[in-house]
């Protein structure tokens, strides 16, 4: 290729490529973003996110979750740090059953997540999965009393009208 090209036709060429292979999708749908998030490899995470596209990051993979979504999830805090401060907006992407990334670290019990969504968008505590049940319901389900107490000081009003459960866990805190 000497000769050929000039060094800024070659560099184009080169971040093509590069864009292209940190895109693909393996066949579960998922990009080497979503796997970087999903093992909580960090600076792998930072590295790809030089190359991915907007919807290389939103992308979902077949279990319908998208990289802040199973970071979230599998509680890598640093991760969704990094993923939220690309992005903000990220955090409003819902994934199975209408799951935010709140809900699915509320329910594995991931407070510092918790926390850091929350901080970005306090709003999210309003959301519900599509059977009604909201983060503060499974946080109460699975026992995370850290998280509860952390969604209940963001909104007091959140276990008004809840289930009989809910009214008397917070009154126990």
């Amino acid at each position: 290729m000497v000769g050929t090209v000039s060094a800024a036709d070659f560099d184009a060429e080169v971040a093509e490529v590069r864009a292209a292979m940190v895109n693909e999708v393996n066949e579960l749908g998922e990009t080497a973003l979503y796997t970087a998030a999903d093992k909580g490899h960090l600076e792998v995470v930072k590295e790809l996110l030089k190359y991915s596209s907007k919807e290389c990051v939103l992308k979902k993979s077949r279990s319908n979750m998208d990289a802040l979504h199973v970071a979230a999830s599998q509680g890598h805090h640093a991760i969704v740090q990094v993923l939220l401060d690309y992005d903000p907006g990220l955090c409003k992407i819902l994934g199975p059953s209408n799951a935010t990334p709140l809900i699915s670290a509320a329910a594995r019990g991931h407070t510092a997540v918790v926390m850091e969504l929350l901080s970005k968008d306090s709003t999210l505590i309003e959301n519900t999965k599509t059977n009604g049940k909201n983060a503060l319901h499974l946080a109460v389900r699975q026992g995370h009393v850290e998280i509860v107490k952390a969604l209940l000081d963001k909104d007091p009003q959140l276990a008004e009208g809840q289930t009989r459960k809910v009214r008397l866990l917070y009154t126990w805190l």
